[in-house]
């Protein structure tokens, strides 16, 4: 599983798991998740003219929604 920016570039990735492990437990299991469940935003905005703009993150039917997000 992994987190790539608009350039392809990989900010984020966690491995270790066995093939059949299910994405929503994968992803709970992850310090970013608990970092978006808490309320914060992890620090990979893109800065464009002195402007943050905030990730996106695109994920299927494992993924439930974040509080904040």
């Amino acid at each position: 599983m992994a987190i790539v920016d608009a350039e392809y570039h990989i900010t984020w990735v966690s491995c270790g798991y066995p093939g059949n492990s299910h994405d929503s437990y994968i992803f709970q299991s992850t310090d970013i998740y608990d970092i978006l469940n808490s309320g914060n935003n992890p620090s990979i905005a893109h800065i464009e003219s002195d402007t943050s703009i905030p990730p996106l993150l695109l994920g299927d039917g494992a993924f439930h929604y974040i509080p904040g997000w």
